[in-house]
């Protein structure tokens, strides 16, 4: 099913809560599966360099361990919208909002994440926004990727997704002109990109295996994902490995480090 203009994106709370644990459970199973999308990130993002401190970075909504593999130098700080309730995971992820509740002004030099605001309202996207502005530090950096309108991942998200789990999927997807948005709240030094960032697996059984659990989708007979799989993203081999397409774009912007 595509976006409904009408309906609007199906809210975060309705989508992840029924798995958000196994989620995160996914992510930290195959945490090589999307490193790409990360490592991507952390460049992106062109962090500021921390050299009498720790660099302190807040991820919200909150992943897998895969920012702690490419950041080993920084201290980070979780949040997400729901209570994660896995053992590793129970007393360290806090629980926030849009606004950011409960998280201090001033405190962080990055707030990094992936996809984090197709599954919120034009008014929690910038209420995100505006929040960033307000725990970052001067000089520190919010940095983003988030799915295309109209790109492959987009339409397998909400085509393929929409019709095989039991919230469904519907989205709203920012594009380029979201840069405004980081304006609006203060950022300069505004920049967006798309990146190709493949998911990384060693064969079609292991996408098999974390497909479906990341996604929740419904049972279904493995040619029948694997066909989806091929038709909607499709896949590369190189060096023994399976590459499956995907693609994100990338928002950047900083705090100014002197606020008039």
């Amino acid at each position: 099913m595509l976006l409904d203009s009408l309906t609007g994106p199906l809210d975060y709370l309705q989508r992840m809560t029924r798995h958000v644990d196994d989620y995160f459970q996914t992510v930290i199973d195959f945490p090589e599966v999307r490193a790409n999308e990360f490592l991507q990130l952390r460049d992106f993002a062109r962090l500021p360099s921390a050299t009498s401190t720790t660099l302190q970075v807040l991820e919200v909504p909150a992943e897998g361990p895969i920012l702690e593999r490419l950041l080993p130098d920084a201290k980070i700080s979780r949040a997400d919208f729901l209570k994660v309730r896995l053992p590793e995971y129970v007393d360290k992820i806090s629980v926030t909002d849009w606004d950011l509740n409960g998280i201090d002004a001033n405190s962080f030099d990055a707030v990094l994440s992936i996809v984090p605001i197709h599954h919120a309202s034009t008014e929690q996207k910038q209420a995100y926004i505006d929040a960033a502005f307000r725990v970052l530090k001067p000089g520190g950096r919010l940095a983003f990727a988030e799915v295309e309108m109209g790109s492959r991942v987009q339409i397998f998200l909400d085509e393929f997704v929409d019709r095989n789990t039991v919230t469904g999927h519907r989205g709203e997807y920012p594009g380029e002109t979201f840069c405004d948005n980081f304006a609006r709240s203060g950022f300069v030094d505004v920049q967006s990109q798309m990146l190709a960032c493949p998911w990384r697996f060693e064969s079609r059984q292991m996408a098999q295996d974390y497909v479906p659990r990341l996604f929740a989708l419904n049972p279904m007979p493995a040619d029948v994902l694997h066909a989806a799989l091929d038709r909607y993203l499709g896949f590369n081999e190189s060096s023994g490995q399976l590459w499956m397409n995907w693609s994100l774009r990338y928002f950047c912007g900083t705090k100014p480090a002197c606020l008039s």
